[in-house]
C-alpha cells in the first residue's frame, strides 16, 4: 500500500499533524485494490450493462450530494470483509435494484475462516425500500459483541443468511475454472467520511457450488454503513523508519495478514526545527542554517569559533558546530549517529522515561505539542478516535474523562511533575530509563550530558543568535538536546529574545587604551552591519 504525501502543515511533535476526517478516509481508501474483481468462473465484476435501465454503482456514487469520488470499477474489492465497530453506528439501504426483499445482519467473526458464524444479529429487516436509516443497533455496546472483528450477512426469508461479507464463508465453486469461494459483496470506503463504507451485494440465491446465474452488477442491495472501520485499520504504529517517517497508521487487515504500517509523513529537505525531516536518523543536519550558522535545539544560532563564541568544556568546535571531541571528523553511515567516537543506531539501547518514545536519538512525548479536535485524542503523535469508540489493547483501560487508554488502575489518577502512573501508582518517570548518549534522567526528562540546556530562547531563522557567551552551546546532529517544552509548541516569531544576548559586548573598565578599544568595537560593529541581512543581534 502507498499513500501520497500531504503538504507539511501545522507544527506538531515529531512532525505529526492532526488527521482530518477527510484525510483519514482518503488514507484508508488506499487499501482498496485498484482493479475489478474476478469470480471463480472468470466473470469480471462489477459488470456494467449499457443497455440496462438500472441505476449502476457508478451512477449512484456520482449522483450523491455531494458526489462520492469513487471509481466503481477500478476500486472494486472484496476487502475489507471484516470490520471494527465504532461509535455512532448507522445502516442505510441506499440502492435497491432488485425486486427481492433482503436485509442486513452482523456477526462475530469465528476463528475458523470457512465456518459459518454461530449466530447472526439482525440490523435491518428485509425490504426493497431505500432511505430508511437504522441507528438503534449500537454494535459496540451490544452484549452479543465479543470485542473482536465483525462481519456482515445479507439475509432473506425472515432473517436467514444467504451471503457473507467474507467470501471464504460463501459457497465454494469446485467446478470453476479458478476454484474458489464466490464473492458476493464488494466494499467501497467513503472518500468523504471516515468510518463509513458502502457494501454492494448480489442477492440472487442461485450462487451454489458450481453456478452463477446472476448478472454481476452488484447494485441489487447497497448499504451505507457508518461507525465502522476496516479490521485492524487506523491504529498508530511504527514504520521502522527514522525521523518523521517513523509514525504511521495500520492499513486494513485481510483476515489472514495484519495491515501494513503506512507512514503518515514523507521525507523532505532538512530544516532547522528539531526534527529529522529527511529521515536519515540525524536531526537538523546538512547545515540547514547555512555556512555561518549552526542549528541548536531547533533554532539557528551563531556558529562556534574563536574567543567570542566558544564551546562548553565538554565539546570542541568542528566546522562551526560544537561536538563531542571523539566525534570530530567521524562520518557515520546514513541512519547512524556518532556516540563517543562510535557510529550507532540513534535509539540503540535506549529506554526512554515513562510516557516517552525514542526517535532519531531523542526521547520525547510525541503528543506534547499536538492539539486534537473534540472527540479525538493523541496517540503516538496522531489524532485518533477516543477509546470510547476504538477500545483499548489488553492490559489497558479506557479513561472516559479524556478518551485515552491508560494502565489498569490509572483512570483519573494525576501524578506530580516528573512522575507517571503505572499499574495504579505514581512512580518516578525515570525509573528504568536509559537515556541516549549516556545522558542522565532527571525529573522525567533525559538531560543531554553533552549539550546542556541553553539559558536563552532562540530566534527564528534566518536571524542568528550568538551562542557560547551566555551559557548557550552549539551542537552537532549527534548531540541535539530537546527541552521539555517541544520546539514548535508556539510560533517562533512569538518567542521573545532573551535578555543578555551574546551580541552585547561587556562595557570595558576605564583604561588609558580606551581609544584603541573603541576603534576595535567600531570595526566589529561595522562588520556586523555588513551582514545584517542574515544576522541580527537582539535589542
Amino acid at each position: 500500500m502507498s499513500r501520497d504525501p500531504k503538504p507539511r502543515a501545522g507544527a506538531t511533535s515529531f512532525g505529526m499533524r492532526n488527521l482530518s476526517v477527510f484525510a483519514l478516509a482518503a488514507w484508508l481508501s488506499a487499501s482498496t485494490a485498484l482493479a475489478q474483481v474476478t469470480e471463480p468462473n472468470g466473470l469480471v465484476v462489477p459488470v456494467v450493462n449499457p443497455q440496462s435501465s438500472e441505476v449502476t454503482l457508478q451512477r449512484y456514487f456520482d449522483g450523491r450530494m455531494p458526489a462520492e469520488p469513487i471509481d466503481a470499477l477500478r476500486q472494486a474489492s472484496p476487502e475489507p470483509a471484516t470490520f471494527s465497530p465504532r461509535c455512532g453506528f448507522e445502516a442505510e439501504l441506499v440502492l435497491s435494484e432488485s425486486s427481492a426483499r433482503a436485509g442486513l445482519a452482523w456477526y462475530n467473526v469465528p476463528s475458523d475462516p470457512n465456518a459459518p458464524p454461530a449466530q447472526i444479529f439482525k440490523i435491518m429487516e428485509e425490504t426493497t425500500e431505500t432511505g430508511a436509516v437504522v441507528s438503534s443497533s449500537q454494535i459496540r455496546s451490544d452484549p452479543n459483541y465479543t470485542g473482536g472483528s465483525i462481519g456482515f450477512a445479507l439475509t432473506k426469508n425472515g432473517g436467514m443468511p444467504i451471503y457473507y461479507s467474507e467470501a471464504s464463508r460463501n459457497a465454494l465453486c469446485n467446478g470453476c475454472v479458478m476454484p474458489d469461494h464466490w464473492k458476493l459483496m464488494l466494499a467501497y470506503p467513503s472518500q468523504l467520511e471516515a468510518t463509513t463504507y458502502y457494501l454492494a451485494w448480489e442477492d440472487w440465491e442461485g450462487a451454489n457450488e458450481n453456478s452463477w446465474p446472476d448478472d454481476g452488477d452488484f447494485n441489487d442491495k447497497v448499504f451505507r454503513l457508518s461507525g465502522v472501520r476496516c479490521a485492524g485499520g487506523g491504529e498508530p504504529c511504527e514504520t521502522g523508519k527514522l525521523g518523521v517517517c517513523a509514525q504511521g497508521l495500520t492499513g486494513c487487515s485481510t483476515g489472514i495478514e495484519p495491515g501494513a504500517c503506512v507512514q503518515l509523513e514523507a521525507a523532505s529537505t532538512e530544516v532547522c526545527d528539531g526534527l529529522d525531516n529527511d529521515c536519515d536518523g540525524q536531526i537538523d543536519d546538512d547545515r540547514p542554517c547555512g555556512s555561518e550558522g549552526a542549528c541548536v535545539n531547533g533554532a539557528c544560532v551563531q556558529a562556534c569559533g574563536g574567543v567570542e563564541f566558544p564551546c562548553p568544556d565538554s565539546q570542541v568546535c568542528d566546522e562551526g558546530e560544537c561536538v563531542d571531541p571523539m566525534c570530530v571528523g567521524v562520518n557515520c553511515p546514513e541512519g547512524q549517529l556518532c556516540d563517543g567516537g562510535l557510529c550507532k543506531l540513534p535509539c540503540e539501547g535506549v529506554v526512554c522515561p515513562l510516557g516517552q518514545v525514542c526517535r532519531s536519538g531523542v526521547c520525547k512525548d510525541p503528543c506534547a505539542a499536538v492539539s486534537c479536535d473534540a472527540g479525538s485524542v493523541c496517540r503516538l503523535g496522531a489524532c485518533l478516535e477516543s477509546c470510547l469508540c476504538s477500545g483499548c489493547a489488553d492490559g489497558l483501560a479506557c479513561d472516559a474523562g479524556n478518551g485515552s487508554c491508560v494502565d489498569a488502575g490509572c483512570i483519573g489518577v494525576s501524578c506530580a511533575a516528573g512522575q507517571a502512573c503505572q499499574k495504579g501508582a505514581c512512580v518516578d518517570a525515570c525509573e528504568g530509563a536509559v537515556c541516549p548518549r549516556g545522558a542522565e534522567c532527571r525529573a522525567g526528562q533525559c538531560s543531554e550530558a553533552q549539550a546542556p540546556p541553553r539559558s536563552q530562547a532562540p530566534m527564528a531563522a534566518p536571524h542568528l543568535v550568538p551562542v557560547g557567551a551566555a551559557g548557550m552551546s552549539g551542537s552537532s546532529s549527534a548531540t541535539v538536546t530537546e527541552q521539555p517544552t517541544p520546539p514548535r509548541a508556539q510560533p517562533r516569531s512569538a518567542q521573545p529574545a532573551a535578555a543578555g544576548c551574546g551580541c552585547r559586548v561587556a562595557e570595558p573598565a576605564p583604561s588609558a587604551h580606551w581609544p584603541l578599544a573603541f576603534a576595535g568595537a567600531l570595526l566589529f560593529w561595522l562588520k556586523l552591519r555588513r551582514k545584517a541581512v542574515t544576522r541580527r543581534c537582539c535589542n
